[in-house]
């Protein structure tokens, strides 16, 4: 009894070893420089903040449509 509570043990340490080096090991971040902004056109640099997790509130969505709203965090980038 008390060996197979050991290996339980054993066995749930290494996986959570393996699960916390792999999510350090994840590399799949791109990283961008100011520059690297940018150079990107409105609707690229709008679609990369949305995957990195910008969500234009509803308030903002009814006076501006999509392509205002890109144009409009393109233009005023630095302020951003």
């Amino acid at each position: 009894m008390y060996k197979s509570r050991r290996i339980i043990a054993f066995l749930l340490s290494l996986m959570l070893i393996v699960l916390t080096s792999a999510a350090c090991a994840n590399k799949d971040e791109d990283l961008y420089t100011k520059a690297d902004l940018e150079a990107m056109d409105a609707h690229e640099l709008y679609e990369l903040l949305k995957k990195n997790g910008l969500e234009a509130g509803a308030d903002i969505k009814e006076i501006l449509s999509d392509k205002q709203l890109e144009e409009y965090i393109k233009e005023d980038f630095d302020c951003l």
